[in-house]
């Protein structure tokens, strides 16, 4: 009797280490795909046809993303993909879409833009287009200049423009400027005005 339970518990010892062999292997990819974009899905998923359909439109804008689409319904490898990544996470895998990017887990998939909530049904957020889009320019290495810094650039084109423009002025109306105390006045005031805008 003894023998038979010595037996089982080796048994149960060897099964136990198979599998978390086996869970290790995708735990190690989990590691090795964290710097991706990686979406998990059901080829019957209608929320999943749909994000993919938007992914594959921005895909060419982000050449320097990896950009992985692991479809969990009929590869078993997939799956058990699908499960480290929600062990790793700390999310429940079930439901897909699922998105893992930038250390974040999205559920769902909405076409509108919405703000960052956290469903605690999965332990992930919600998976609106601007956010995810967001974040996969976070990891791109070619982001986008942002909107303010565009703005900050077009000015100091501007300002570049008028110094440029006002400088040549001195040179050509210089005899001008010089005769007259008041037309000195307003250029070099003009001038003063322009450089104190640039900074």
């Amino acid at each position: 009797m003894k023998q038979k339970l010595i037996i089982s518990i080796i048994f149960v010892l060897v099964l136990v280490s198979l599998t978390s062999a086996v869970d290790q292997k995708y735990l190690d990819k989990v590691k090795e795909l964290e710097g991706d974009f990686n979406l998990f899905y059901s080829s019957t998923c209608p929320h999943c046809h749909e994000e993919i359909v938007y992914l594959k439109t921005i895909e060419s804008n982000y050449s320097d993303v990896n950009f992985n689409y692991f479809e969990v319904s009929t590869s078993q490898e997939n799956y058990q993909l699908y499960s480290a990544f929600a062990e790793i996470y700390n999310t429940s895998s079930n439901g897909v879409p699922r998105t893992f990017v930038n250390n974040k887990c999205f559920i769902g998939y909405d076409s509108g833009n919405g703000e960052l909530q956290y469903s605690l049904t999965y332990n992930a957020y919600i998976g609106y287009k601007n956010l995810i889009t967001d974040e996969i320019n976070k990891i791109s290495v070619n982001e986008l200049i942002p909107e303010s810094e565009e703005e900050n650039i077009a000015i100091n084109f501007l300002i570049f423009g008028l110094i440029l423009i006002y400088l040549p002025t001195y040179f050509i109306f210089r005899k001008k400027i010089k005769s007259n105390e008041q037309n000195k006045r307003y250029w070099t005031s003009g001038f003063f005005i322009v450089l104190i805008i640039s900074f």
